[in-house]
C-alpha cells in the first residue's frame, strides 16, 4: 500500500534541542532514544495514518498545504523515496538523517527560534520579556552520544546537517568527519547563513564526493541585514559567489516569506535572476513561515497584491520559481496574526535598538508602541 508521505518510512529528524520526528516540519517528540522512537508507538500511528491515506495531527502543516495544492514536504520524500530506489515500507529504515546536534548560531534572524539559535537564547535570557514570543530556552537533550551510536547501524543514504550555524560549530564538525570515515559516504546536504566560510569546515565539505548546499537568503541589502541580525549582506554575498564560483555541488537557496521582506521581494527575485543570467546553477525554494506571527497570514491583503505586482514573471520563471505567485496568492490574511506581529516587531525593534519602518515607509502599519 501506498502511504500519503513517505517520510517517517526513510526519513529521521533528531535535534539536541526539539527531540525526534519523521522530518523536521513535523511535530516533535521527546522519547528516550533514536532507536526506541523510530520503532516505538509514536512512528507506528503515524505510519498507520498515512497508509490510511490520512495526515495524523503531527503533520498539520503538510496537510494544509496538500488541501492548498502548494508544494509540501510530501512532494520531497516522495522524490527522496524515489531516488532511494523505492524501498520496501513493509520494513521501514532510515535512510535519511536530518541532524541538528546544536543551536549553535551567530545570528539572531527575526523568523527563527531559540532551539535553532544559541544567540537568541542568550537574547531572551537577558530580556526576559521576550519569552511572551519565544517561550523559555529548552534544554539540552543530550542526544548526541546516542546518536553517534546509532547511526553506526544505519546504512545512510544521505545526511542533512543543518543548527543552529553548521559552519561554526565544532560539534557538527565532529559529526561530519565521522561521516566523510564511512566506506560507504552518504550523500551530505548542508544548510548555512554562509556568514563564516571556516577552512576546516571547507575542507570537511571536501571529503563528500556528494554535496549538496542550501543557503539561508530571505532578502539582500538593509532587508538582509535587518532579518537577520549580526549579519551583512556583503559578506553573505561574497562568501556565497565564492563557493559558488569554486565547488562543483548542487546548490539552493531557502527563502522564508515573512512580513518582514513583503516588500523587497522583487529585490531578491532580481538578485537570483543575475546570478542565473551570469550563468550559476541553483534552485530557489520559497516557504511560508512556520509561525503565525510571522507569516503571510500578517501581511495586508494590500501589500500582497503590491509585491505580486512588483515580480517579473519572467525573471522567475527563468529561475523556475513561479510557485512563488502561488503561495502569495493563496495566503489568507489573519487580523489576530497582523496584530501579534506588529507587537512582536516593537519588542525587538526595541531590544535591538532598530525601526522596522527605515525599510520602507509601509510597515509603519505594522509597527505599534507596546511594551514587552
Amino acid at each position: 500500500m501506498k502511504p500519503l508521505c513517505y517520510a517517517p518510512f526513510i526519513g529521521l529528524y533528531a535535534s539536541n534541542k526539539d527531540g525526534y520526528a519523521p522530518c523536521c516540519v513535523s511535530k516533535k517528540f521527546n522519547d528516550a532514544g533514536p532507536e526506541q522512537f523510530w520503532s516505538g508507538e509514536v512512528m507506528s500511528r503515524i505510519r498507520k495514518s498515512l497508509l490510511l491515506g490520512e495526515f495524523p495531527d503531527s503533520c498539520g502543516l503538510c496537510a494544509k498545504k496538500v488541501a492548498n495544492r502548494l508544494t509540501s514536504d510530501v512532494d520531497y520524500w516522495a522524490h527522496e523515496y524515489k531516488m532511494a530506489g523505492e524501498p520496501d515500507t513493509s520494513d521501514p529504515k532510515p535512510i535519511i538523517l536530518d541532524y541538528r546536534p546544536s543551536n549553535q548560531c551567530n545570528l539572531k534572524c527575526r523568523m527563527c527560534g531559540s532551539a535553532a539559535s544559541s544567540s537568541i537564547e542568550n537574547e531572551v535570557e537577558a530580556n526576559p520579556g521576550l519569552a511572551k514570543w519565544y517561550g523559555k530556552p529548552k534544554p539540552e537533550l543530550n542526544i548526541n552520544d546516542k546518536m553517534i551510536e546509532y547511526v553506526q547501524s544505519l546504512d545512510l543514504l544521505k545526511v542533512k546537517i543543518l543548527g543552529g550555524e553548521p559552519s561554526i560549530d565544532p560539534g557538527v564538525w565532529d559529526f561530519m568527519a565521522a561521516m566523510a570515515n564511512r566506506k560507504r559516504k552518504p550523500t551530505l546536504k548542508v544548510t548555512t547563513n554562509a556568514t563564516s566560510i571556516n577552512p576546516k569546515f571547507i575542507e570537511l565539505l571536501k571529503k563528500f564526493d556528494k554535496l549538496e548546499m542550501t543557503f539561508s537568503v530571505d532578502a539582500i541589502g538593509d532587508t538582509y541585514d535587518y532579518i537577520r541580525t549580526n549579519a551583512r549582506w556583503k559578506n553573505t554575498e561574497r562568501n556565497i559567489l565564492s563557493f559558488m564560483s569554486s565547488n562543483d555541488c548542487k546548490v539552493s537557496f531557502n527563502v522564508v516569506l515573512t512580513p518582514f521582506n513583503i516588500f523587497s521581494l522583487d529585490k531578491l527575485v532580481d538578485w537570483f535572476y543575475d546570478l542565473w543570467f551570469r550563468g550559476y546553477k541553483f534552485k530557489v525554494n520559497f516557504d511560508d513561515s512556520d509561525d503565525l506571527t510571522t507569516s503571510l497570514s500578517s501581511v495586508l491583503v494590500v501589500h500582497v497584491d503590491d509585491a505580486l505586482n512588483s515580480l517579473n514573471i519572467k525573471k522567475l520563471q527563468a529561475i523556475g520559481s513561479l510557485e512563488l505567485i502561488s503561495i502569495l496568492e493563496k495566503s489568507e490574511f489573519d487580523h489576530s496574526a497582523h496584530e501579534s506581529f506588529k507587537r512582536f516587531a516593537a519588542a525587538l525593534d526595541r531590544v535591538r535598538k532598530t525601526r522596522l519602518t527605515d525599510l520602507d515607509y509601509r510597515f509603519h502599519e505594522y509597527i505599534e508602541e507596546a511594551s514587552i
